[in-house]
């Protein structure tokens, strides 16, 4: 955190967010994958695409 907050810009890490406007890349790293079921690309300019790094499943109850 400390290092998005400080005045180097050049030891940023990447942040993304999901409003394709938001990334830096332009790039969408969040997809539906299903019912509820939401998958995340963690790589810039989509990485290998899998969608898999991280699965995410809502349950509304």
């Amino acid at each position: 955190m400390e290092e998005l907050l400080d005045s180097d810009s050049g030891n940023d890490p990447s942040v993304y967010f999901p409003y394709l406007g938001a990334n830096g890349d332009g790039f969408d790293h969040i997809r539906s994958l299903g019912d509820n079921v939401f998958g995340f690309e963690d790589l810039p300019n989509g990485g290998d695409r899998d969608y898999n790094d991280m699965l995410i499943q809502v349950e509304i109850a």
